[in-house]
């Protein structure tokens, strides 16, 4: 561990040395020892993980799982299904990593994805991909004030109506340290229209 964290300072002193020199090259000026110094030390900052990662890190662990989708959109007929979720921290409490695996809709479901905080930008990162799409999941958001709600925003593509980048919010509201609940909703029917939850609950 030491050593992987050793070699991780080392490859972002080099992209901050790296990227100083490059702007500097353009307007033909060599960085002061100073500038160079200042550029390490802003790069060190952006890749410690806070208080944020702090937050992330409590879901890892393994959970059971529970969805209920709403295919039809809010006031269909709801399908319900179970999986399990193994969430596990990753490349030193920058990301976290999640598999899982369980029935959808009749079919075996597999996903696999990783949600961080972005240090530079100020928001939570996610992405995400599965079996049942040949695509990527991009979303991006914040924190509320209590620190237990989280909320963000992305492009999904409906190929049923051939809607591409409709525009999904998903709400994570932790629980309790042994229960959190993902919501989504299709922003296109509606601010509160709800299509999808997840129930993760840990396993002890």
């Amino acid at each position: 561990m030491i050593r992987i964290w050793k070699l991780t300072i080392v490859a972002m002193l080099l992209v901050a040395a790296t990227a100083l020199v490059t702007t500097r090259a353009v307007s033909q000026e060599q960085p002061s020892s100073e500038e160079m110094a200042e550029a390490m030390k802003k790069w060190m900052e952006m890749g410690t993980p806070g208080d944020e990662h702090a937050f992330l890190m409590k879901r890892v662990g393994k959970w059971t799982t529970h969805y209920r989708m709403w295919m039809g959109g809010p006031g269909s007929e709801v399908v319900e299904s179970d999986g399990k979720s193994e969430i596990t921290s990753i490349l030193g409490g920058r990301w976290l990593q999640e598999k899982t695996s369980g029935v959808m809709m009749g079919m075996p479901h597999e996903g696999f994805g990783l949600t961080g905080y972005d240090k530079f930008r100020k928001q939570f990162r996610t992405i995400w991909l599965d079996n049942m799409s040949t695509t990527i999941y991009a979303f991006n958001g914040h924190l509320d004030k209590t620190g237990r709600i989280l909320t963000t925003y992305g492009e999904m593509d409906e190929p049923m109506t051939g809607h591409i980048a409709k525009m999904a919010r998903f709400v994570t509201t932790i629980k309790s340290d042994d229960e959190f609940l993902i919501e989504a909703y299709d922003i296109v029917l509606g601010d509160n229209a709800k299509v999808m939850e997840i129930i993760y609950q840990r396993v002890k």
